[in-house]
């Protein structure tokens, strides 16, 4: 450092007043030194080396103002080498305003800033021509950060390991919309949250909604492929709703494991515990299927139905269990079984008549008929008594055609004993 001495300057060039003030150009100085010209320079000091104008305290060294020893077009203000805790203050009418710490912290609108840039006071606002506000992480593998304002939309952009190459993330739209993901050149987020994907990798671009616990609410993958509730990546069908959709509405919890998965030409519901277990609607046809694939009937049941609400009342091994009165203007049986005409044939036998009475006193009931404390506890086959009955009708019809044969001999005999009389 250069030291410039300047008393014998003042001796020759100013006027000593009785106060001890010393005036350049000014006869009545106000201040110990008080320089006033109409020129544009009130003092100027020039060297070959870096210049400090030193200020003291109590003779204490605290701070200076002068050239850069780094650069001479520098101008240094600080605090000086001996002074570890003084601060830096750019104040206003007795007031600071800006603070720079012995930490190289600056505080604007505080004077004990905490941060490398501490602002407090009101909005922040800060403008540009380019409308671009740069961040960047100095490392070894440093990004950067931009945000840029085009009209009064906002946009995020990021610039891996400093390079030149910007990558859209967020979209800000003036409407409330917001975009995330690839919004570059014109395009604007259509909805109030917009998501783009950045390629086909389901890995890297899935949208996911996630709770405190880091499990997965709902997943939509980059091929439209998605999961509610599913923790799960791997997805089998693609869960489609159009029009009004699909609604559920229950007071209480739904539940349902499984599948929903349309083919082309039906909608398929399916568990996961009986791979059997299929309910199946065909629109094109209007074919409905429970427990079968491929319904061949407006309802086609593979299994066994009860109408009612008695379940005790379900018959083991029937296909049909009611628990109440059926009506019907009709009702056809089809027997797997030969139908009873074998009775017309000539070498069936009649059970002989003093038989059949002796059993009937018997038994209470015909014989191959079930008795009537079989029928109350196991019902009728409609279809089976069906056939029994008729066997009867066709039997009684026989004895009525012999019975019938033996009066018309008897009447020939009584005849023949009246003519010979």
């Amino acid at each position: 450092m250069m030291k410039v001495h300047f008393f014998a300057a003042f001796l020759l060039c100013s006027v000593l007043s009785y106060s001890q003030n010393v005036g350049i150009g000014t006869s009545v100085p106000a201040a110990k030194l008080d320089v006033k010209t109409t020129s544009n320079y009130v003092g100027q000091f020039n060297g070959t080396a870096p210049m400090y104008m030193g200020l003291f305290e109590s003779d204490v060294y605290r701070g200076y103002l002068g050239s850069y020893s780094g650069n001479p077009e520098d101008v240094d203000f600080g605090t000086g080498a001996g002074n570890a805790t003084g601060k830096l203050h750019l104040t206003i009418q007795a007031v600071p305003k800006v603070t720079v710490n012995a930490s190289g912290q600056v505080g604007i609108g505080t004077t004990v800033p905490s941060h490398l840039l501490h602002i407090n006071g009101g909005d922040l606002f800060v403008q540009s021509s380019s409308g671009l506000i740069r961040f960047g992480y100095a490392g070894a593998n440093e990004w950067q950060m931009a945000t840029t304002g085009a009209g009064a939309d906002l946009r995020w952009y990021t610039t891996p390991d400093g390079g030149t190459t910007i990558t859209p993330r967020h979209y800000f739209s003036q409407n409330g919309n917001m975009g995330v993901g690839g919004f570059s050149g014109p395009g604007v987020p259509l909805g109030r949250l917009d998501v783009i994907g950045a390629g086909t990798s389901s890995s890297t671009n899935t949208f996911l909604l996630r709770n405190s616990n880091l499990d997965t609410i709902l997943r939509v993958r980059d091929d439209g492929r998605m999961g509610i509730g599913y923790n799960g990546t791997s997805y089998g069908r693609t869960l489609n709703m159009g029009g009004t959709g699909i609604n559920f509405y229950t007071a209480n919890e739904v539940a349902f494991g499984g599948a929903v998965f349309p083919t082309d030409t039906s909608l398929v519901i399916w568990s996961n515990s009986n791979s059997n277990n299929y309910l199946v609607l065909q629109p094109s046809w209007g074919n409905t299927g429970v427990g079968t694939y491929t319904p061949n009937a407006k309802f086609h049941l593979n299994g066994a139905m009860l109408i009612g609400g008695n379940a005790a009342r379900t018959a083991v091994g029937y296909s049909l269990s009611v628990d109440g009165q059926v009506i019907s203007e009709g009702f056809t049986t089809l027997n797997s079984t030969s139908w009873p005409d074998y009775v017309f044939e000539k070498d069936y036998t009649l059970r002989p008549l003093a038989e059949l009475k002796e059993f009937i006193f018997a038994n209470k009931h015909l014989p191959g008929i079930p008795d009537a404390a079989t029928m109350e506890k196991t019902g009728i086959n409609l279809g089976e008594m069906t056939k029994k009955l008729t066997e009867k009708v066709e039997e009684l019809t026989l004895y009525i055609i012999e019975l019938d044969r033996k009066n018309t001999e008897l009447s020939k005999e009584l005849e023949a004993v009246k003519k010979n009389k």
